[in-house]
């Protein structure tokens, strides 16, 4: 217990040096999973914790003096870095028996294999309380987390769906709270919808809740990501790029009818997002196939002048740490 003790201070204790995860793994020997489960203690006593997530995987927590009431989610990049790399999923219904909790461990391999540090989920994590559970509700989030895979060098940005949203309203279990008591490396954004902010641009995330006082946010000039659906498709209005996800798992929607996900590379000009390149990609037999790719223009009606601030960017890779 002591030694236990001595752990959590240390790593207070380098928090509160500005370091970040990678930087205190590589000091301590600690596991990224032992770092969690610290930062996943300290918040169980009353820490409040602000972090930086960076556009290598990495995370800096900063601990919250204060009211603290910040609801914008970013991906910090570097000065110099014009392009993105992201994987979209959506819909794994994890306790379902259409559930397959292969399929994402073969979309990791996939991102660590080219690179891919952000992983994008639109939502429905879990089943809920539907004929087509094959687990019982209060066991979802520990069977999700548990198949669920782990990489030090992936992040997942997670937003809630209607089958998680009903936990909430049907049982009063919060999907939101049990992840963030759980795990470091899935972030859980809410329900609904939610602004992704890269540099001086954003993304906009949705998935329907199927409740009344649901209302989606009138975008412009941006991407919107969106799950429910269970279908591929990539559809451009006046200003808005809209992509919806097909579901990662055996109940698809599609033309093909197989599980799938969408590699999004976003490239930047003056710190705005100027082209989208699109990679729909489907799992037969264990195995990745792209079936289509598509690179498009998304920056009608931006300005690309350069900008005397570009927010969230630090040339990060070039600080210095000193313990």
């Amino acid at each position: 217990m002591k030694r236990k003790i001595d752990n959590i201070n240390l790593i207070l204790e380098l928090i509160n040096k500005g370091l970040t995860i990678r930087e205190i793994s590589n000091i301590t020997d600690f596991s990224y999973q032992e770092i969690y489960r610290c930062i996943v203690f300290l918040r169980q006593k009353g820490f409040i914790f602000a972090f930086k997530n960076y556009s290598n995987g990495d995370i800096k927590y900063e601990i919250v003096k204060g009211m603290y009431s910040d609801e914008r989610n970013r991906i910090i990049t570097e000065h110099s870095e014009n392009e993105l790399q992201l994987m979209l999923v959506s819909d794994l219904h994890y306790g379902s028996k259409y559930e397959d909790v292969r399929l994402l461990h073969i979309i990791y391999d996939y991102c660590i294999q080219n690179g891919i540090h952000y992983l994008l989920n639109l939502g429905d994590l879990i089943e809920g309380h539907t004929p087509n559970m094959k687990i019982p509700v209060d066991k979802q989030i520990d069977h999700a987390l548990r198949v669920h895979p782990f990489s030090n060098e992936i992040l997942v940005f997670l937003l809630l769906g209607n089958h998680d949203y009903s936990l909430l309203t049907g049982f009063g279990i919060d999907v939101k709270k049990a992840i963030e008591n759980t795990r470091g490396d899935i972030l859980p954004l809410g329900y609904g919808e939610k602004i992704l902010c890269i540099k001086n641009d954003q993304i906009i995330m949705q998935h329907n809740l199927l409740v009344p006082e649901f209302h989606k946010s009138i975008c412009d000039k941006t991407i919107i990501l969106r799950g429910h659906r269970h279908a591929s498709q990539v559809l451009k209005d006046s200003s808005n790029l809209i992509i919806y996800l097909p579901s990662l798992s055996k109940l698809n929607f599609n033309k093909s009818s197989f599980p799938g996900a969408v590699r999004l590379c976003l490239k930047f000009r003056a710190g705005m997002i100027e082209y989208a390149i699109l990679e729909e990609l489907v799992i037969i037999n264990k195995k990745l196939y792209t079936v289509n790719e598509s690179t498009i223009f998304v920056g009608l009606n931006k300005s690309f002048k350069e900008k005397d601030k570009i927010e969230n960017e630090e040339d990060y890779t070039l600080v210095k740490k000193k313990v």
